[in-house]
């Protein structure tokens, strides 16, 4: 639901911004809400399918695993803070595994590796 969700996007985008639709010369970058990752899987998979998107942009809270992990490359459990913005406020993005799965290539045992790792270590 959330890829279509980002294929409308893209289309109301261009509408508004006047661009033929689907022109791979017009990418619409896009900044997204990201707690558990689902807008970022989402957006990333319709990307893939062909939809002229741009770089995401991830917004996160104090809660900011998804920052962590691309920016220190640090994966690991920690205690949750309450924010006012509650879909953001999540200890491990049950989607990032989706997402670890299309970057490596759809190397399965990989992921699947790195997932038990944290979850025996929490890191």
């Amino acid at each position: 639901v959330q890829m279509t969700l980002f294929i409308w996007i893209y289309l109301r985008m261009a509408e508004k911004l006047g661009l033929s639709p689907g022109d791979e010369n017009s990418l619409i970058d896009m900044v997204l809400p990201t707690g558990a990752m689902g807008n970022l899987t989402g957006a990333y998979m319709a990307k893939q399918m062909g939809v002229p998107i741009g770089k995401l942009y991830c917004g996160v809270n104090i809660n900011d695993i998804t920052h962590r992990v691309i920016d220190r490359g640090e994966f690991h459990q920690q205690k949750i803070e309450k924010t006012l913005s509650e879909a953001l406020n999540v200890e491990v993005p049950y989607n990032f595994e989706r997402i670890l799965f299309y970057l490596t290539g759809g190397n399965e045992s990989l992921v699947k590796g790195w997932m038990e790792t944290m979850d025996k270590t929490k890191q």
